[in-house]
């Protein structure tokens, strides 16, 4: 799921969506399946982030720009 930002460029960026860890928890497949369509998912605990769910190809593009 990808979504237009407002830059004058019109580049895509992935859909964004946070869940708290109880909902993470029930529901971990079908954001596991979201994830692997491109939307991101930030994990809170508190309303706090905790973690970040993301497709292999967007982590291993991530790792890459890091140089790990």
């Amino acid at each position: 799921m990808w979504l237009r930002n407002n830059h004058k460029e019109r580049a895509m960026t992935p859909a964004h969506r946070t869940v708290q860890v109880r909902e993470a928890k029930a529901g971990l497949s079908r954001l596991i399946d979201r994830a692997g369509k491109g939307e991101v998912i930030t994990i809170t605990r508190h309303g706090v982030p905790a973690a970040v769910i993301v497709s292999v190809e967007t982590a291993k593009e991530l790792v890459e720009k890091m140089d790990i």
